[in-house]
């Protein structure tokens, strides 16, 4: 399958759940890139309905990480998540009125997905306790 992004090691939180759910969102994103706007109408909305449920998934269970850890910048990381949130749903209606721009759309999510990764995820990953003294 061809892919448009890629999850490697060298963008891994080291933190398994978190990192098994990253790469969840960059199969779906790559299934949106292969399947493209062509396929049938029910395939992608499918498929945005999968990208908008894992994301939601996926922010709620990284925002109960952070508010264990106790991190000082909490509200600024829950921001930038209903920032996110927000831009899948007006990509959804966006292609509901049939203007979605699925080259935009995919960018956005590359950019959004390895930006976030990298820098606000890697910032509150090391205070996370180890590995077993929490249960988000």
């Amino acid at each position: 399958m061809q892919r448009y992004i890629e999850w490697t090691e060298a963008i891994s939180v080291k933190e398994p759940v978190l990192d098994a759910q990253h790469r969840q969102v960059f199969d779906i994103i790559n299934d949106l890139y292969v399947m493209g706007t062509s396929a049938p109408r029910a395939e992608v909305l499918r498929i945005l309905r999968r990208l908008k449920f894992f994301t939601l998934t996926h922010l709620r269970c990284e925002e109960e990480y952070i508010r264990c850890s106790e991190c000082p910048f909490f509200e600024e990381h829950k921001a930038a998540h209903r920032k996110m949130a927000a831009s899948v749903e007006r990509y959804i209606a966006d292609y509901h009125r049939g203007q979605l721009d699925l080259t935009e759309l995919l960018a956005f999510l590359k950019t959004w997905w390895l930006g976030h990764i990298r820098t606000a995820d890697a910032e509150y990953v090391p205070m996370l306790p180890a590995i077993g003294d929490s249960d988000p």
